[in-house]
């Protein structure tokens, strides 16, 4: 009777043994799917209902001035619930609190198109000079922005006298959507004048037959 060839998984099977390699890739497998499940649950853990989101607000605003400014810092600086840093950044700009400006451009860096333009009404709120650290910084955002906080970030970096912004002030001046951009905590922030700030008259004369009717 003919024997069929044995290849080499079936020699290790009949053996009793697995090929080191297989069973290793297995094993990163299943380490791997483990540590993604515990951060899938761990982050939709982490998420605050609404309720418990105004909760954590009302608790700090009847706090004293020292502690509800502490508490607004720790949350400021958290990443895990955006409605709360939002409300946080926004209420150290209301208290003055200038520890709000690293922390606004540390939020920069964040993936979260939300809180890259809040972040930047903070700066501008602030403004020149205690805002001017974050002209770098904004404007690396800048390049990385889109319709949600480009308009936020552009109008920081005028506020903060950046001429290198003007360019982009004027384009998006064009297209209407300087004049929607907000105050911090609401309110138009729109003034022709800090663009025109941001270049010699001569330059601004020169626009004199700009296409535009506004410029």
């Amino acid at each position: 009777m003919n024997e069929q060839p044995i290849g080499p998984y079936d020699s290790d099977f009949k053996r009793g043994r697995f090929n080191p390699k297989v069973v290793l890739a297995f094993i990163l497998v299943a380490i791997v799917g483990g540590f993604l499940a515990v951060f899938a649950l761990k982050n939709e853990s982490s998420k605050m209902t609404a309720d418990e989101i105004a909760a954590v607000k009302k608790n700090i605003y009847v706090l004293p001035k020292a502690d509800r400014v502490t508490k607004w810092r720790e949350l400021a600086a958290k990443t895990d619930e955006y409605e709360l840093q939002q409300e946080a950044l926004i209420q150290l700009g209301w208290e003055g609190d200038k520890s709000a400006v690293p922390i606004a451009i540390s939020a920069l860096g964040q993936i979260d198109h939300r809180i890259r333009g809040v972040a930047a009404q903070v700066l501008a709120y602030f403004g020149s000079p205690d805002g001017d650290p974050g002209k770098d910084p904004l404007q690396k955002a800048l390049l990385e922005a889109d319709n949600s906080d480009r308009p936020q970030i552009t109008w920081a970096l005028v506020t903060l006298h950046d001429p290198r912004v003007f360019e982009k002030a004027m384009e998006l001046y064009r297209a209407g959507h300087l004049t929607k951009v907000q105050r911090l905590g609401g309110g138009p922030a729109f003034n022709p004048e800090e663009i025109a700030k941001l270049v010699t008259l001569d330059a601004l004369a020169g626009m004199a037959g700009d296409e535009s009717e506004s410029v």
